[in-house]
C-alpha cells in the first residue's frame, strides 16, 4: 500500500474535530462522502504527524441497492470514487480512505505474511494427497486420518491464505458492512472510537437488515440442510468403503485367470476444454473354497499408445492375482487395502460434513443477529408510540 497520500494542511489534533466519523459497538462507521479523521492513529490511539495512510479496503458481494448508492460517490479524505467490478459470479468493492496511521501499523499493510501463507498450505494440501494416494499406506487408520485431517487443514488454510492476501488490509482494518453510503470499520483502537457520537440508525436501514439477517438465516439454513443429506449419502458410503478397504488387507489370494479384454476411448468437454482418455476393461475367472467366479476389472491410461500395449498384455488366459472376501468369495478386488475411489469418498464426506457444520454456524449466528435487530425495531416502535 502506498504512503503518499498527504494532506493539505496539518492541524493539530486538539484543533481538528471528527467529521462523518461515529461509532457502532465497537465498529468504526465512516460517512464516505463527508468524513475528517483526526491526527490519532486509529489503530493506537497515538497522536501521528505528517501524511495519513492510502489504505485500500475491498468487501465483496455488496446488495445491488447499496451499489447503486455508492456510483459515482468520491470518497471524503481521497477525492476519489469506489472501484466496484461487477461480474455474474458477484461484485467487489475498492474504497479508499486516507487514514491517521502510526509507520508501524502502515507497515502491516506491506506484510509478506499472507503469500507465504498461501505458498505454505498450497505445499501442505499437495503434500497431504500426494500422501493419500502415493507415499502413505492408507490402511493404517491413524496414519490415514492423520493425513486426511492434513488435507482439510491445508485446504482451509489456503482458502484464508488467498482471502488474507486479497484482504490484505484486512490485518489493520477490515470492512464489516457498506450501506447507507457510510462503511463500517472493524479494528479501531477502543478509546478512539469512545471520544466519538454514537451511531444511530434510521428505521429504513434497521428494516432492511433484519430482512437481510432473515434471508442469511433462511440460506444459511437450506445450505446446512442439503449438505447434512448429502453426509447422510456420502458417510455410509465412506464408512463402508473404508472398512472394507482395510479388511481386505487380510483376505486370501487366489490365482486367476483373464477371459477377455477390450479398450475404449472416452472425451469429455467442460467449459470449451475437451480432454480424453483411455480404460482397458477385462473380464477374469478365479477359483475360491471349491467353485469358480468371475470378475470385473479397469485400468485407465492417458494415451492410446499406453492403452494398446496394456491390452497386448491381457491376451486371454494371463494369470492375474485376486484377492477375495472369504465369507463372500464373490467379493473381490485385485489389490489390497483402499482402492483411490474409496479415499475420494471418504474426502468427499469430510468435505460435505464440514461445509453442514459452518453453514449451520453461520445461521445461528444469522439468527442471534435478527434477533437483535428486532430489538431494535421494537424499541423503534415502542419510542414511536
Amino acid at each position: 500500500m502506498s504512503q503518499d497520500f498527504f494532506q493539505a494542511e496539518f492541524i493539530k489534533p486538539a484543533e481538528m474535530p471528527s467529521a462523518g466519523l461515529f461509532r457502532d459497538g465497537r465498529y468504526l462507521v465512516v460517512d464516505l462522502a463527508s468524513h475528517q479523521f483526526p491526527d490519532r492513529c486509529l489503530k493506537t490511539d497515538q497522536p501521528i504527524s505528517g501524511a495519513h495512510s492510502l489504505i485500500k479496503l475491498q468487501t465483496y458481494n455488496v446488495p445491488a441497492d447499496e451499489l447503486d448508492l455508492i456510483r459515482g460517490l468520491v470518497v471524503a479524505s481521497t477525492n476519489q470514487l469506489p472501484k466496484i467490478s461487477e461480474s455474474n459470479k458477484g461484485n467487489s468493492v475498492i474504497v479508499q480512505l486516507g487514514v491517521p496511521l502510526t509507520p508501524a501499523q502502515a507497515r502491516r499493510l506491506k506484510s509478506p505474511w499472507p503469500i507465504i501463507s498461501v505458498i505454505f498450505f498450497i505445499a501442505l494440501t499437495i503434500a497431504c494427497f500426494a500422501g493419500l494416494f502415493l507415499a502413505v499406506d492408507p490402511n493404517n487408520a491413524l496414519i490415514f486420518l492423520s493425513i486426511l485431517v492434513g488435507v482439510l487443514i491445508g485446504i482451509v488454510g489456503m482458502i484464508g491464505s488467498f482471502v488474507m492476501l486479497t484482504l490484505r488490509t484486512s490485518r489493520v482494518l477490515k470492512i464489516k458492512r457498506l450501506a447507507d453510503r457510510k462503511v463500517w470499520l472493524g479494528g479501531v483502537h477502543a478509546d478512539w472510537l469512545a471520544r466519538l457520537p454514537a451511531y444511530a440508525a434510521s428505521l429504513e436501514l434497521i428494516q432492511r437488515d433484519h430482512r437481510r439477517a432473515a434471508s442469511t438465516e433462511w440460506w444459511s439454513f437450506a445450505t446446512a440442510l442439503v449438505f447434512g443429506i448429502a453426509t447422510l449419502i456420502c458417510g455410509p458410503i465412506a464408512f463402508l468403503g473404508y472398512t472394507k478397504g482395510v479388511a481386505s488387507r487380510t483376505w486370501p489370494m487366489a490365482e486367476g485367470a483373464i477371459q477377455n479384454a477390450e479398450m475404449k476411448h472416452h472425451t469429455s468437454s467442460r467449459r470449451g476444454r475437451r480432454s480424453e482418455w483411455w480404460t482397458v476393461n477385462f473380464d477374469f475367472i478365479y477359483q475360491a473354497n471349491g467353485q469358480a467366479f468371475v470378475g470385473k476389472g479397469s485400468e485407465r491410461e492417458n494415451s492410446e499408445w499406453a492403452a494398446q500395449n496394456n491390452l497386448q498384455r491381457k491376451p486371454p488366459g494371463t494369470p492375474i492375482t485376486v484377492y477375495y472376501n472369504p465369507a463372500r468369495p464373490a467379493d473381490n478386488r485385485l489389490e489390497r487395502g483402499l482402492k483411490d475411489s474409496e479415499i475420494i469418498w471418504i474426502v468427499v464426506s469430510v468435505i460435505v460434513c464440514v461445509i453442514a457444520v459452518i453453514a449451520a454456524i453461520y445461521g445461528l449466528m444469522a439468527r442471534a443477529r435478527k434477533a437483535g435487530i428486532q430489538l431494535q425495531l421494537d424499541e423503534h416502535e415502542r419510542l414511536r408510540l
